[in-house]
């Protein structure tokens, strides 16, 4: 008598799969609440600390500069361009953004090159750099360090040449569904935008208590 055995079938709000369980979707529980809170509070502390410094310290500072100096002069006067600065940081940006996108266009056509332009060019920074060592008076640590490093590095090229058709295939398609989901590129973009955006609030604070300071 044929028995047939029952596919393991799993139904729930996020459709049917006939490969078991699927995927756990649930929200994840955090694990670090007591740091998440302390860097909370870190964070409003230095924003507090910048306002404060800046909106109440600075004027009277600034009102009492010609008379705590012999000179007529602001001593934490800058002629830094600020709004250079800034253009700078927003064109450094833009000119990342494109790049990336011209690179994912890149290594979707050209992966099996890009691998292996990289090993072997790998392979040959540490070769220059043994020359170098060769040619310098006293580079012998340094040639010795140059060739042992290539050595190693030509090793390992041979030992995964045969799975760099799979590695490049499977950075064909990882490129292909960045550039066709684009949600990690905006939260890599996002997170740029906050880091700069701190950058920028801590480097006003850290300035503002050094003027301030006595």
């Amino acid at each position: 008598m044929q028995q047939h055995a029952t596919p393991l079938v799993t139904t729930n709000e996020f459709g049917e799969s006939d490969i078991g369980k699927r995927l756990d979707y649930s929200a994840p529980k955090y694990r670090d609440p007591f740091f998440a809170v302390l860097y909370l509070v870190h964070v409003l502390v230095v924003l507090a600390a910048g306002i404060y410094i800046w909106a109440v310290s600075w004027p009277d500072i600034q009102n009492n500069t010609d008379s705590d100096t012999d000179t007529d002069t602001d001593p934490w006067s800058t002629s830094l361009d600020f709004g250079g600065i800034v253009a700078g940081i927003i064109g450094t940006m833009v000119v990342g953004v494109l790049f990336g996108i011209c690179w994912l266009q890149v290594m979707k056509k050209f992966a099996m090159t890009i691998i292996k332009g990289m090993l072997f060019f790998n392979i040959g920074i540490w070769v220059v750099v043994g020359l170098i060592g060769v040619f310098m008076p006293y580079g012998l640590s340094l040639a010795v360090v140059g060739f042992i490093l290539a050595a190693i590095y030509a090793l390992y090229t041979w030992c995964i040449w045969s799975r760099i058709p799979f590695a490049s295939v499977m950075l064909s398609i990882a490129s292909t569904i960045v550039s066709r989901f684009q949600g990690t590129i905006c939260i890599s973009l996002s997170v740029v935008v906050f880091n700069v955006l701190w950058l920028i609030v801590w480097a006003s604070c850290a300035v503002a208590y050094f003027v301030t300071a006595p």
